[in-house]
C-alpha cells in the first residue's frame, strides 16, 4: 500500500482539503502555517510551502493537527472538478438558445476543452 494512502486517509479523516494527483504523485492541501496551497510528494510525503517557505513531513502535520487541527480557509485547486464546472457553464450558455452566441460558445468550449486536453498530456 502506498503512502498516499495514509496521507489521503489522514486528510480525509480530518476533514484537510487536499487534491490528489496520480500523475504527478503529488498532493496539495492548505499550509498549516499560512494556509496557502502546500505541494507534498506522495511517495516520501515531503511537503513544502512556497508562500511561507515552511516545510515538513506527514509526521510534521500530524503533530501540528494534534496541537491545533488545521481547518484550510482556502479552497484546493481541482482541475477535473474545475473543468466539469467550466463546461456545465458553457451547456447552460447553450441552453439559452440565443442563436448568434450558439456557434461563438460551442467553438469556444471545444478551444478550451482542447488546451486542457493538450496541457494534460504534456505536464
Amino acid at each position: 500500500m502506498g503512502k498516499h494512502y495514509v496521507v489521503l486517509s489522514f486528510f480525509k479523516s480530518n476533514r484537510i482539503d487536499s487534491h490528489f494527483n496520480s500523475d504527478r504523485k503529488t498532493i496539495l492541501f492548505p499550509c498549516p502555517y499560512c494556509w496557502e496551497q502546500s505541494t507534498m510528494c506522495a511517495i516520501t510525503t515531503n511537503w513544502s510551502c512556497e508562500s511561507c517557505s515552511k516545510y515538513g513531513t506527514l509526521f510534521t502535520l500530524i503533530n501540528i493537527n494534534n496541537e491545533e487541527p488545521i481547518k484550510g480557509k482556502i479552497q484546493i485547486f481541482e482541475p477535473d472538478k474545475e473543468r466539469l464546472i467550466v463546461n456545465k457553464l458553457f451547456e447552460e450558455l447553450l441552453t439559452q438558445r440565443n442563436v448568434n452566441n450558439e456557434s461563438k460558445i460551442l467553438h469556444l468550449k471545444n478551444r478550451v476543452n482542447k488546451l486542457l486536453a493538450y496541457y494534460e498530456d504534456n505536464s
